[in-house]
């Protein structure tokens, strides 16, 4: 596999290898692995996120209102910056 780099990203990236000691090779496979494993991390994220929407809709026991009314005398509004 050919990668083709700005001459900009060039020089940055010879001046992080020469300055870490690790092989432009090894630092392009490090970014390249940091990059993926936190695009996957978001997508578990938002998967997680789906599945957990509306898992209380079916409940009767929760009273919205009361919950609003006990956060209202805990986080009372004038007392927001």
């Amino acid at each position: 596999m050919v990668v083709r780099l700005t001459e900009e990203n060039e020089k940055k990236l010879d001046v992080l290898s020469r300055h870490t000691g690790k092989p432009p090779e090894q630092l392009v496979n490090e970014a390249i692995e940091k990059l993926t494993s936190s695009a996957a991390a978001k997508r578990d994220w938002k998967v997680g996120w789906r599945r957990a929407a509306g898992m209380w809709q079916d409940r009767d026991d929760l009273d919205p209102e009361a919950l609003r009314r006990s956060w209202q005398r805990k986080f009372p509004r004038d007392n927001a910056p």
